[in-house]
């Protein structure tokens, strides 16, 4: 029985990783077979990567004869060297004597770990109790001494015992911590030595700083370059996400419609935390609302569990976002990057700089601080967030949107017509970073002439100096300053895979007739008969993929 380390109602919904697991299983074939292994695992907070090592511990120790499991969360043991010290010895006198069957809280005491411990007749447990308990008793630790005494209990014990020993170090960023104390300042270099002398032991690190664990395992500066296989664990595929979720909503009266699950997984990302919860507040909003559990329902969950002060995923963005800023320097120009970018992405460094009005290596020095800690990431054309989830609670929180726990319909209508028209615009996809480009070309509009064929109008046309875009929201920023709809325009981008049609023209004329501006409109795919008809009669400049290619040339060459 592990329910101390990992609770059955949680093994119970454990999806997916399957093929992480068939590596963990061979790493642990190959440490049997005498060749240590050595990996690192890393991905976003509350992925799953603890749950997938946990379950892996399980399976691990159901095989008697295997390899001997020992899991450590650095973040709990890592505030001192000393702490450290008790910690990892508690930790492996935990796991190689209980095997995880027993309350650990014990063994992270020195006093009633020596009590637990000391009993058993293992010499290397027992010397290393005893050496650990005359250091700490010095008047000035040997912290340095420490470090290594707490490191070479692994392989004395399993030499003693004629077992292999895998040494799982969670949240292993923490351990770094250990170098701002004076004597242990080479704490890494101490680990890397460790796991070089190691012939009976394999070491697991994870993390959920990524950038901090791809620096100390990719930086040639870093102790630790080379000394890793490294994987990352992704978001769950569409049908991880939908077995998951069926899981979850198990208790519902009939099983959830497929489109449903579709929705779950669309807002979600795929992202495993993210889908427990909106499932969870989906079924609770079924059952207090006694609405039916369709795709709207789980929109309605979703801003529920995002915008909603006590909803868990509006915690847990909050924490991450938090955390990620306290040490900020310029936390105010940080958050307005943050939001930039939760307003439009991807955004390069120019048009970062030219937003904030600092220059290109000041807003490249905040844009570096910002993938340091793991918020946003590099893709084609610029920087856009690394999470959309998180993405979309900044955008609306930092305007001050919220809901309630659990929201009617026609109080959130405008919010879930946003979400049906789909929030994920995804950095990755090619069509965001063309959209992206676009925008860079609009601010390099300065009145010039142009052939007017590329708008589908007559004769040459001149660009606007002053130029708005219509926004996922249906509005539109007004011009600063008054002008005729001659200079203005205001512009709506769909680099989608279908035509526009007269629908989307129409809105787009309502927004700039309430700015005075005249109406452009972007596909990518071009338009459907009756909107082409439709822009013709009421003036709306229209432009498909090859008109955009022409436009860049045109104001290329006038920009020379």
């Amino acid at each position: 029985m592990t329910d101390y380390f990992y609770p059955t109602a949680l093994r119970q919904v454990f999806t997916n990783r399957e093929r992480e697991l068939a590596l963990l299983d061979l790493l642990c074939e190959q440490a049997q077979a005498g060749k240590p292994q050595r990996l690192a695992l890393s991905g976003l907070r509350r992925i799953g990567k603890t749950v997938l090592l946990k379950e892996f511990i399980v399976r691990t120790l159901a095989a008697a004869d295997g390899v001997q499991p020992v899991y450590v969360n650095c973040e709990e043991i890592t505030t001192s060297p000393e702490n450290f010290a008790v910690g990892l010895v508690g930790s492996v006198c935990y796991w190689v004597l209980t095997h995880g069957q027993t309350n650990p809280r014990p063994f992270f005491k020195l006093d009633s770990l020596l009590l637990e411990a000391l009993p058993h007749p293992s010499a290397a447990i027992r010397e290393t109790l005893g050496l650990l308990q005359t250091e700490l008793r010095a008047q000035t630790p040997d912290r340095p001494f420490l470090l290594r005494l707490t490191f070479d209990l692994a392989e004395t014990w399993a030499k003693e015992n004629g077992r292999k020993l895998l040494l799982i170090l969670d949240e292993f960023p923490e351990y770094q911590t250990l170098a701002n104390y004076p004597e242990t300042r080479n704490a890494v270099a101490l680990f890397r030595s460790f796991c070089q002398a190691a012939n009976e032991v394999s070491v697991i690190l994870a993390g959920s700083a990524i950038s901090v664990m791809e620096r100390l395992m990719a930086d040639p500066t870093s102790p630790l370059f080379l000394q890793f296989q490294r994987l990352s664990l992704e978001p769950f595929s569409p049908d991880a996400s939908a077995a998951l979720a069926r899981k979850l909503l198990a208790d519902l009266p009939a099983p959830a419609d497929p489109a449903v699950i579709a929705e779950i997984r669309r807002l979600s990302g795929g992202h495993p935390y993210y889908i427990a919860q909106l499932c969870d507040r989906l079924a609770r909003l079924a059952l207090l609302a006694e609405a039916p559990v369709d795709a709207t329902l789980a929109r309605q969950a979703f801003l529920a569990e995002t915008l909603s002060p006590s909803g868990g995923i509006y915690g847990f963005c909050k924490y991450v976002y938090d955390l990620s800023l306290q040490r900020a320097r310029g936390y105010g120009t940080i958050k307005t990057i943050l939001q930039l970018l939760a307003e439009e992405e991807p955004l390069s460094i120019a048009r970062v700089a030219r937003r904030l009005r600092v220059s290109d290596p000041t807003a490249r020095e905040y844009l570096r601080w910002l993938l340091e800690v793991d918020l946003i990431q590099e893709v084609e054309g610029g920087y856009a967030h690394r999470d959309p989830v998180l993405r979309f609670w900044i955008a609306h929180t930092a305007v001050g949107i919220e809901v309630g726990p659990f929201p009617r319909r026609e109080e959130v209508r405008d919010l879930l017509a946003r979400l049906e028209e789909g929030f994920q615009r995804t950095s990755t996809e090619p069509g965001i970073a063309k959209e992206s480009q676009i925008r860079e070309l609009m601010e390099q509009f300065a009145g010039q002439q142009v052939d007017g064929a590329i708008f589908g109008a007559a004769g040459s046309v001149q660009l606007p100096r002053v130029l708005a875009e219509a926004d996922s929201t249906g509005s539109a920023t007004a011009p600063e300053e008054s002008v005729t709809a001659d200079e203005s325009w205001v512009a709506e981008i769909k680099w989608r895979g279908r035509l526009a049609g007269k629908k989307d023209l129409a809105r787009l004329e309502v927004k700039a007739r309430a700015l005075a501006a005249r109406p452009w409109f972007i596909s990518k795919e071009g338009f459907t008969p009756e909107a082409l008809a439709y822009a013709h009669a009421a003036g709306i400049r229209i432009s498909a993929r090859e008109d955009i290619e022409r436009l860049t040339r045109a104001v290329g060459e006038t920009t020379r």
